[in-house]
């Protein structure tokens, strides 16, 4: 099964890859005509950055996961470093050497396996229930038909079924968790909230950043903003369920390029998922950078992990 699913997931990645350099050859004049304004270089350096600190928000769930699971012995700064110290790996082949790297480094500095493996799991489903949830929302309250979204003469009706949709999400981890002989406390369970909380905040600054970018490429209506965020949020979730692509790498261009061409035309759609790639390689890469400048401030002396 393991070997069937990988080779499911590698005709996947070869064939988003394809499918993305077909799409270049064919648009390849007029993008290679669009030339960025000093304005538009500006945009993607913020972008970036904030893009970059915004994985301080990860790394905070993190740090909060290992507390809830009984890691008690390790501070904060020093989840902070590991964690940037790490994310970086996720662009090896495979998608799963910075969660092997986290555990390495988070061994080495005394945290208990069983905390790491937690907060590993709890972790991979927190960040797919944040994003689920925004593109469940924009799904169900924004409909599309090309274009023109559908009147939404049905809100109640649609907020009840998202809202069911995630309890019965939360039902199964918990049963999960029983299962495994895992009980929480009152005080974690809110504990857990706040770290749902977090990554929720995490795929709004992300959206955010997504809308920038687009808006950087083509003139962006009010109305089509939420459309934005939901197609950004199916990209991550769809890269990120997909074995061994490397930070979704092919996976999530070709699904933004597919939601967001009826919207934006495909060309526009190739340059922002581009772009937006470049942003989200850049963001990552200071990230990574904050880990040495974080490790030499704890350390007093240099740029040492411990």
């Amino acid at each position: 099964m393991p070997l069937l699913r990988k080779f499911v997931a590698s005709i996947v990645i070869c064939a988003s890859i394809y499918w993305l350099g077909q799409s270049f050859i064919q648009h390849g004049a007029q993008l290679h005509n669009w030339r960025p304004t000093t304005n538009a270089l500006l945009m993607l350096a913020v972008c970036s950055l904030i893009y970059g600190c915004n994985g301080f928000l990860l790394s905070s769930a993190w740090w909060r996961l290992l507390v809830i699971h009984g890691s008690t012995e390790n501070d904060r700064l020093l989840c902070h470093i590991i964690y940037s110290r790490t994310q970086i790996a996720k662009y090896l082949p495979g998608n799963v050497f910075h969660f092997a790297g986290r555990y390495t480094l988070g061994r080495d500095a005394g945290i208990s396996k069983l905390a790491l493996i937690g907060s590993t799991f709890y972790e991979t489903f927190g960040v797919l229930f944040a994003a689920g949830a925004f593109s469940l929302a924009g799904i169900l309250f924004y409909r599309q038909t090309g274009i023109q979204a559908l009147s939404i003469a049905k809100p109640s009706i649609d907020l009840v079924l998202l809202l069911g949709i995630l309890f019965t999400l939360i039902v199964i981890v918990h049963k999960i968790a029983r299962s495994r002989g895992i009980v929480y406390k009152k005080k974690q369970v809110l504990q857990l909230i706040s770290v749902g909380t977090i990554y929720v905040a995490f795929f709004l600054v992300f959206g955010v950043i997504a809308c920038m970018v687009v808006g950087i490429t083509t003139t962006v209506k009010m109305g089509d903003l939420v459309l934005i965020v939901t197609a950004f949020s199916i990209a991550w979730v769809a890269g990120f369920v997909t074995p061994g692509a490397p930070a979704g790498l092919g996976v999530r261009e070709v699904t933004l390029v597919l939601l967001l061409s009826p919207l934006l035309g495909e060309v526009a759609s190739l340059l922002s998922a581009l772009l937006f790639r470049l942003v989200t390689m850049t963001g990552d890469l200071l990230f990574f950078l904050a880990s040495f400048i974080l490790s030499y401030r704890r350390s007093g002396n240099g740029p040492d992990l411990a």
